[in-house]
């Protein structure tokens, strides 16, 4: 039996053998419940009928401009729902195109089971998280614009965001006020037409103002 506090799950993928092997290894955790499960033509319908706290979707490098049918999916739904997706594109644009079109989460096929579990629990504790499972040659040239727009402070703000922060704790890292933090955010929101942490982030990315690999490591990114 699920606890009450259970991530609510529902898998999609237009391969059954495939989707099966997903519900299996989510299934058998005791934190999540499999709610539901399709191919993509069912997607909406079984996204509004469930209503879960997350789907997985899985997605092929031969699917054709997958973002658009993304953010699609997410402007048909009225619950809020975090995506995951599973894919097999290993370009830095498709990635970064997939995560700015609304999804919360990548994780390569050539992840392991425990990188996927890893995956669903940090994005249903803190929905504000960009998460990735890929390889760091992945990667390379991924938010890689020069970020004019944003000034240096403002990157290292938003960077440390994207990785989960709260504001208290990127204060702490960057020794600044905590206030001094909430006027960075403030104008972040500006430039960027923004309106929570989560489309600052997903804007940035868009842009190419915010690096992925920073979000990985950000205390990395400050050293360079």
């Amino acid at each position: 039996m699920v606890a009450p506090a259970g991530i609510r799950l529902v898998v999609v993928d237009e391969h059954v053998l495939y989707r099966h092997g997903i519900v299996e290894i989510l299934s058998h955790e005791h934190d999540m419940e499999v709610v539901g499960q399709c191919g993509e033509r069912d997607v909406e319908a079984t996204l509004e009928r469930h209503r879960p706290d997350i789907a997985i979707i899985s997605i092929s490098q031969y699917e054709r401009r997958p973002e658009r049918w993304i953010r699609s999916v997410l402007l048909s739904t009225p619950s809020a729902v975090a995506v995951i997706i599973l894919g097999d594109r290993d370009t830095p644009r498709g990635i970064g195109d997939l995560i700015a079109a609304g999804a919360g989460g990548y994780v390569w096929k050539n992840s392991t089971r425990e990188e996927l579990i890893s995956a669903v629990r940090k994005i249903f504790e803190n929905p504000e998280q960009v998460v990735l499972s890929v390889t760091r040659g992945m990667l390379q040239g991924l938010g890689s614009g020069d970020g004019a727009i944003l000034s240096t402070r403002e990157r290292e703000v938003l960077t440390l965001v994207a990785a989960g922060l709260k504001n208290s704790q990127i204060a702490d890292r960057l020794y600044l006020a905590e206030g001094t933090v909430k006027r960075h955010l403030t104008n972040i929101y500006a430039k960027l037409s923004a309106s929570s942490r989560v489309e600052a982030i997903k804007q940035a990315i868009a842009l190419d103002l915010l690096s992925v690999e920073a979000i990985l490591e950000p205390d990395a990114s400050r050293q360079r």
